[in-house]
């Protein structure tokens, strides 16, 4: 039921439109159409990464449908759906028994919240889910099979490859894969040659990924506001903004598609964070007390570390913004709903123990309250975050969807407006847009791609010109040209 309803909130509101950083693979795809294919443009770095795969993936649909942003949506919804299949697969598996509806549907409200609007409808973000269903695949390869060990774990170290070659933050992959290899210590020989086979070829691809890096390359303007020594020089602005990743679960903020809702409550965001952090490290720490009676497969703690590793590679990146750049930079939040998950997976196959053995000895009366207390604040919560995280995300779905139809529809009928007109309205919409220019739109034109494809082109041009920014209008134009009624592209 999860997963449907996902695809129909992407589409409703996902728009064949290019915004920010979609521009950037504009030119790699012209080439790849005119046969110009080399692994210069796929490798390069952008920003942290090399988008190997996500660049890979966007020259496959500029072949298939002209670059359709909505066919790049869908695919990264897929994938996410097959990513969910695999965490469901573990947890059965770490359970021990079949799963049942309710754990299902908790981990799935929890998997497809509506509180990562940004990933979800922007094409860009190909990258980070693939780095994602890598992770989990990873996992799988390394925990769910029985038999042929040295053939899952050669799968499980191209998975882990893939997703250091989809963004900088699969590299986490690696570390994660020698905790699952030495986790239980069961045969100390088998494990060695594992681990030393797993961190050579880490090794390997470190030498390569790292050659030509440019450290520097981090996307702001100067490099030195998103470095990590700006960070650590100004620790209260990072730990602000690391209590507030976690903590934006409960949504509070957007500035994505040219809608910029303001974050209202940034003690909120940094006392819900502190708390799931703190839940966070009480898990870790059970997990490594019970590593070889009941969590001999640590699924929460896999997902966990990997959330908390992710989030701190983006603070001492971007930290420097406090928590109101944390929250309004939606598309961090994609972490912390794993992280949000594996507290729940660990919860569910432990509190309900809990409350049963404090019934059966008929003592420890303060436990058996706690526990209650605990199933009854984990409950609240779940509500609470279910419901504003759908709000936030069908509120804010919408006004993404309809603010790049405005720049669609801008784009495709711009001919019709005069010049001077027309120079605002690109100021005002694409100038601060990173990865837009002159030439990007251009190309997108001359190769029909985006909006720019045929049938697309021709829905907008049905459409006509949306009515004129407030600044654009006082510069002359005040009247759109009247717009048909169609159905979408």
């Amino acid at each position: 039921m999860c997963p449907i309803l996902y695809l129909l909130f992407i589409d409703r509101y996902a728009t064949n439109s290019f915004y920010g950083d979609d521009w950037s693979v504009v030119p790699t795809i012209q080439d790849a159409l005119g046969r110009h294919v080399s692994l210069g443009p796929l490798w390069a770095q952008y920003n942290e990464s090399r988008l190997v795969l996500g660049n890979i993936i966007d020259i496959v649909f500029g072949h298939l449908d002209q670059f359709d942003l909505r066919s790049v949506i869908l695919f990264s919804a897929a994938l996410y759906i097959a990513s969910y299949a695999l965490v469901l697969a573990l947890f059965r598996r770490y359970l021990g028994s079949r799963l049942t509806p309710i754990p299902v549907l908790i981990i799935g409200t929890i998997w497809f919240s509506l509180a990562d609007v940004q990933n979800a409808l922007w094409a860009f973000q190909v990258s980070w889910y693939l780095t994602v269903f890598f992770l989990v695949a990873m996992l799988s390869a390394l925990n769910l099979p029985t038999g042929r060990r040295w053939l899952w774990l050669v799968v499980a170290l191209a998975a882990a490859c893939a997703a250091s070659l989809s963004t900088i933050q699969g590299f986490l992959c690696w570390p994660l894969g020698v905790l699952c290899i030495l986790w239980t210590r069961s045969s100390w020989r088998r494990a060695s040659g594992e681990a030393l086979a797993w961190c050579s070829t880490a090794f390997v691809l470190l030498l390569v990924y790292f050659r030509g890096y440019d450290f520097n390359n981090n996307g702001c303007l100067p490099p030195s506001a998103c470095s990590p020594s700006a960070t650590l020089h100004h620790p209260v602005n990072g730990l602000s903004f690391l209590l507030a990743l976690p903590g934006n679960v409960i949504p509070d903020g957007i500035n994505f598609g040219g809608v910029i809702e303001p974050v209202h409550d940034v003690a909120r965001l940094e006392l819900v964070g502190g708390v799931l952090l703190c839940v966070a490290v009480f898990i870790l720490v059970q997990s490594w007390r019970l590593r070889a009676s009941r969590e001999r497969f640590p699924l929460p703690a896999l997902l966990i570390v990997f959330a908390l590793l992710f989030d701190v590679t983006i603070t001492l990146g971007r930290g420097l913004t406090g928590a109101t750049g944390a929250a309004s930079s939606n598309r961090y939040v994609m972490a912390n709903l794993i992280l949000l998950s594996g507290i729940f997976l660990y919860a569910w196959a432990h509190v309900p123990p809990w409350v049963q053995a404090a019934h059966a000895t008929g003592h420890a009366t303060g436990r058996r309250q706690l526990s209650r207390l605990a199933v009854v604040a984990a409950a609240v919560f779940l509500v609470v975050q279910v419901g504003t995280a759908t709000d936030f995300g069908f509120r804010n779905g919408r006004a993404v969807s309809d603010a790049l139809t405005y720049q669609a529809r801008f784009l495709v009928n711009a001919d019709r407006v005069p010049k001077r007109e027309r120079l605002c309205e690109i100021e005002v919409q694409f100038v601060f847009q990173p990865g837009s220019s002159p030439s990007r739109i251009g190309s997108a034109v001359q190769g029909h791609l985006g909006e720019f494809r045929p049938s697309s082109r021709r829905f907008y041009r049905e459409q006509g010109l949306p009515p004129p920014l407030p600044r654009c209008a006082q510069a002359g134009r005040t009247s759109p040209v009247p717009a048909k009624v169609s159905s979408s592209p």
